[in-house]
């Protein structure tokens, strides 16, 4: 099926036009009002006349927000950097289009984006023509990254299973190596293809000629997680430790790591960055030794000595920061604040992480007395029950403290429920003494509920007040959200108007027909109509008017 017209015009077409007066965005706005099939026809006119007007951004962009659903080497072959295989020449759909040859940064970062997009739409399609078309994507991907020295998106795309043509990254190589400077590509590429030696090798050369830089150290440590050899592991990690000992500990951090075998290199060559080790254990999921425990053990132990008078020094290796200034005196009150706080980060990032284990967290934040920490550990797990019981315990029952709490749970009406239901069994008078909570908080408690726990001894009509005040809060949730969908559909009509008087427009007119603005016969030949069908000769037209021609054939 060809382009939709009107008046000779496509929709890629208008939508361009749309794009050049007011945006992309509002473009693409107008463009999801299409049907799927018509928009998917008008988006070769759409690209093709937005890279005609040099808005080279908007063309990458739209093709972020919509699928390219043609030959993506099309795209690819307007940018001279890509090496690809199978070439279109001449270009099908976007014949005649020339190529980028400036030096806009946001306009590569478009293409990045571009690149990112249609790989995962395509890894996620069951179309064939689409699926059939990943090795280009992947190919120019690893191009895209090499190019502007995207080492660790270029490092996680070759540790995935990928289809990255080789025959097509050698020629691009053996073409841009020395001009670009792509040699850290080249070392991961190597890296990944079982030429470890060889990217080590490259990286120290980095390394020995750029003597204030320690990227080339971290990018060998990341190399390094791939090498099993004890041998080879130690002989790199000694020029790595030369320049930097926390690129050093990179090598360690990885799935199938020798434990006994970091904590030993650690201990003899940068027993400060102890911690980091423990870290990246907790925090990703493996089967815990005991050697973690005793990690997450001594941070706690840390923060025990928090106005304490002495401080012992044994406990220092377990934390990076201070490990120096700590084997010399004891700490100040504000180092230890600042150990606290990361202790505090560090457990509710293992809550989020391992939410089995948050019971084990909340009992260390509890016996190191960080009741607030405790509490955003029971949010994290919407432990709502136990929430309640330590409300009692630790604040006393403090309302305000509560509805606090309850507010800023990821189910309100849940965390309300669980919260009240608890106060109850344990003799607290809800409708009573606290009857002015459950009323401010109404809006998340149901009339079912109300009624469940009104004793069967009492006379519901002593509870009409909250019921009245359940009623006026739901009216007035109601009208909030009628006034909200009503200034929705007003800006909606606005932006409709908006691009209703960009579009072509088309008029009836005769002989007797003037010129809107000199007043004589408009005659025959090309016209200007206005959105208001107004018709004015070429020469005569308002220049607010969108530069529209239409022939007139009278």
């Amino acid at each position: 099926m060809g382009a939709y017209m009107t008046g000779g015009v496509t929709d890629g077409m208008k939508l361009a036009t749309i794009t050049s007066k007011v945006g992309i965005k509002i473009a693409i706005t107008n463009a999801r009002k299409l049907d799927p099939k018509r928009l998917e026809n008008a988006m070769v006119d759409f690209f093709r006349t937005l890279w005609e007007m040099k808005l080279y951004k908007e063309s990458l962009i739209l093709v972020s927000e919509f699928l390219w659903n043609e030959d993506i080497k099309e795209i690819l072959s307007l940018f001279p950097f890509f090496v690809i295989e199978s070439k279109p020449s001449p270009r099908n759909k976007l014949n005649g289009l020339t190529e980028y040859t400036l030096d806009d940064i946001e306009v590569f970062e478009k293409l990045g984006q571009f690149l990112v997009f249609t790989r995962s739409q395509f890894s996620e399609s069951h179309d064939s023509y689409l699926t059939h078309q990943m090795p280009a994507v992947e190919t120019a991907l690893f191009e895209y990254y090499a190019i502007f020295h995207q080492t660790r998106e270029l490092d996680a795309l070759m540790a995935e299973e990928n289809s990255v043509i080789s025959q097509a990254v050698t020629l691009f190589f053996n073409q841009f190596l020395a001009k670009r400077s792509l040699h850290p590509a080249l070392a991961i590429y190597f890296a990944h293809t079982e030429r470890i030696d060889e990217a080590l090798k490259i990286w120290k050369t980095l390394n020995d000629a750029d003597k204030e830089n320690v990227r080339w150290a971290v990018e060998a440590g990341y190399t390094l997680q791939l090498v099993d050899d004890e041998d080879d592991l130690k002989s790199n990690l000694d020029w790595i430790k030369k320049r930097s000992r926390t690129a050093a500990i990179i090598a360690f951090l990885r799935p199938n790591v020798d434990i006994s075998l970091a904590m030993d290199w650690i201990k003899q060559n940068a027993q400060e960055f102890s911690v980091r080790f423990y870290d990246y254990l907790l925090n990703n999921n493996l089967l815990k030794p005991e050697l973690v425990k005793n990690a997450l053990d001594s941070y706690t132990d840390l923060l025990s000595i928090v106005g304490a008078p002495e401080f012992k020094a044994d406990h220092a290796a377990f934390y990076e920061k201070y490990y120096q200034t700590w084997l010399k005196r004891s700490p100040r009150q504000n180092e230890l604040d600042e150990l606290d706080k990361y202790l505090i980060d560090q457990l509710i990032k293992c809550a989020m992480l391992n939410p089995k284990n948050l019971s084990k967290y909340c009992s260390i934040a509890k016996r190191l007395v960080k009741m607030d920490l405790m509490f955003t550990l029971f949010q994290i797990g919407e432990m709502y029950s136990e929430a309640a019981k330590e409300f009692i315990l630790t604040w006393k029952a403090d309302f305000a403290k509560i509805q606090k709490f309850c507010r800023q749970c990821k189910s309100p009406e849940k965390a309300f429920k669980v919260t009240i239901e608890v106060l109850a069994e344990e003799g607290y008078n809800i409708f009573g003494q606290h009857r002015q909570f459950i009323l401010d908080n109404i809006e998340f408690i149901s009339h079912e509920d109300i009624i469940k726990w009104i004793p069967d001894n009492q006379n519901i009509d002593d509870y009409i007040d909250f019921f009245i005040s359940m009623e006026g809060k739901n009216l007035l949730k109601r009208n909030i959200m009628k006034m909200q969908e009503a200034t929705i559909r007003q800006l909606n009509n606005e932006i409709d108007y908006k691009l209703t008087i960009q579009e072509v427009r088309c008029a009836e007119f005769g002989y007797t027909t003037v010129c809107g603005s000199c007043g004589r016969p408009v005659g025959s030949g090309f016209v200007c109509v206005a959105p208001d069908n107004t018709v004015y000769h070429l020469a005569c037209k308002p220049k607010k008017l969108v530069n529209v021609q239409q022939e007139n054939h009278v």
